[in-house]
């Protein structure tokens, strides 16, 4: 990886080519280069610190505050545990998955090592050369260590599977080295939204309940590639009306997205989706959101944040897995992402101009599948579903697992066009009007609308309203010909 500095920057590819050759190939060439060049980075990271520990991270990340921006700073001071920084937390080395943030903050604070303490050159630092062979030790924790995306698992998987995907979701998140690794979470900052104190066993715990809880009650659904396109255009419009308990499709549930939605974070995208009512007070010391600071020498910083009456859903997002876990725990084809709590009465503003975090923009796609699935209990239907049973004997060895849910799964897609498990088109479209007043036909857009649940009483205020979705459809006589509007704009200059 190049970083461009104004001093100079660290020509890598000739000390990497030396020993290229001192780690086992059994993941890919991309897999093993990886690897070679965070070992041979941190092994100079770590003869730095032991050359001169005193003061050197911090004279790093000032280094690359003044010559690359705050950014990169922060970034370096998130990593610059290796070289001994006071203020930075070893844990976040250990648990960072995102390879190439972490190697660039690597070279960066050697760039910056060479620039302050060095000769400005790349060769000073073959002085802290590791040894050969390779250290088994740091071999062991770099293949650990290594992010989802490595080996992914296909996607979308086979329906009939998704029964086994939630019991290994929920066999992983109910065991204790899950609820050790989420209490460091916590405690690190890297869980949006938790009960305090922070860093006890106890909200580790109970986090982990709460979502092997839902996962067990959790009706399973499956939207297909066509619904979660038309789910995406409705999540980037505002939603009319605020949320209520009735547009929420089942209690508890976990929905699984045929086509993984772009909202990404580690370079990976959100694949399924699970929520369940939630009750605040289930913490009694309240529950606090955590803020990574974009200031070098800073902490994560805790607020407590409120909630109101509710009713509450807690939703928890799902990335897709890899195969890398090998800790006795059975490796789950989703890894944990954003946790998001979604209340009654909650309005969602047009995105284009709502401050909110990126990944919300999943959460509020999710909220669109709601909508389209519920439809059909305010107005007319947009969706249309098949059920996939479980066998008996399969849903008798859940119970005994912990799964409550009979394992069912609802294949889901969009009214009128090809499902999963359909071979051709099956619903209703909207019927054309056949008066006289249309000669044409045209296509109406896609579109959200505010439908009013009593008309006789609208206009005294005495009616609710429901966000309801019109999709595409053809409206004029059939057999008409399609209106086309071709027109001409003409510039013309006006002489004052």
């Amino acid at each position: 990886m190049d970083v461009v500095l104004e001093h100079p920057s660290l020509p890598l590819e000739e000390a990497l080519s030396s020993i290229s050759a001192r780690l086992p190939e059994s993941m890919g060439t991309q897999v093993v280069a990886f690897r070679q060049q965070q070992w041979l980075l941190m092994h100079w990271l770590a003869g730095v610190y032991e050359w001169a520990p005193d003061g050197t991270a911090q004279e790093a990340v000032r280094w690359v505050r003044e010559h690359t921006g705050a950014e990169a700073a922060s970034a370096c001071l998130a990593h610059s545990a290796v070289l001994g920084h006071p203020g930075a937390s070893l844990e976040r080395v250990l648990q960072d998955w995102n390879q190439l943030d972490r190697i660039a903050a690597w070279v960066r604070l050697l760039a910056a090592v060479v620039a302050t303490r060095g000769d400005g050159t790349a060769q000073w630092l073959r002085q802290f050369d590791p040894p050969e062979p390779a250290d088994q030790g740091t071999v062991a924790w770099l293949v650990g260590c290594e992010p989802p995306g490595w080996q992914p698992r296909s996607w979308p998987p086979d329906p009939r599977q998704l029964p086994e995907i939630r019991r290994k979701q929920h066999a992983f998140v109910s065991h204790p080295l899950t609820r050790m690794e989420t209490t460091a979470f916590l405690a690190d900052g890297g869980i949006e939204l938790g009960p305090a104190p922070v860093g006890s066993p106890e909200s580790g715990d109970l986090l982990c309940e709460q979502e092997a809880d839902r996962l067990a009650n959790a009706r399973l659904y499956f939207v297909d590639a066509d619904m979660c396109n038309v789910a995406l255009r409705k999540g980037a419009r505002p939603r009319t009306t605020p949320l209520s308990a009735h547009r929420v499709p089942s209690t508890k549930g976990l929905m699984f997205f045929a086509e993984p939605l772009p909202f990404k974070s580690m370079g990976l995208e959100v694949v399924a989706a699970s929520w369940g009512p939630w009750d605040p007070h289930t913490s009694p010391a309240g529950w606090v959101t955590s803020h990574i600071p974009t200031i070098p020498s800073a902490s994560t910083r805790f607020e407590p944040v409120e909630f109101g009456p509710g009713p509450h859903w807690w939703v928890t997002l799902y990335y897709n897995q890899d195969d890398l876990i090998d800790d006795g725990r059975d490796t789950p084809p989703m890894d944990r992402g954003g946790t998001y709590v979604l209340s009654s009465g909650q309005s969602f503003p047009d995105p284009a101009t709502a401050d909110s975090p990126p990944m919300l923009g999943a959460a509020r796609v999710l909220v669109a599948c709601w909508d389209l699935i519920t439809q059909e209990r305010v107005a007319k239907a947009v969706t249309e579903s098949v059920e996939i049973t479980r066998k008996p004997a399969k849903t008798r060895a859940d119970r005994r697992r912990g799964i409550q849910d009979s394992g069912t799964v609802q294949l889901v897609t969009v009214r009128g066009r090809p499902g999963p498990g359909t071979s051709q088109s099956q619903g209703d479209v909207p019927a054309p009007r056949t008066d006289g007043q249309y000669r044409h036909r045209w296509t109406v857009q896609e579109h959200t609308r505010s439908h009013c649940m009593n008309t006789h009483g609208h206009a005294a205020g005495d009616c609710t309203h429901e966000d309801i979705t019109i999709c595409e459809f053809v409206k004029g006589p059939p057999g008409a010909p399609f209106l086309r509007r071709n027109i001409v704009h003409m510039l013309r200059r006006i002489d004052k």
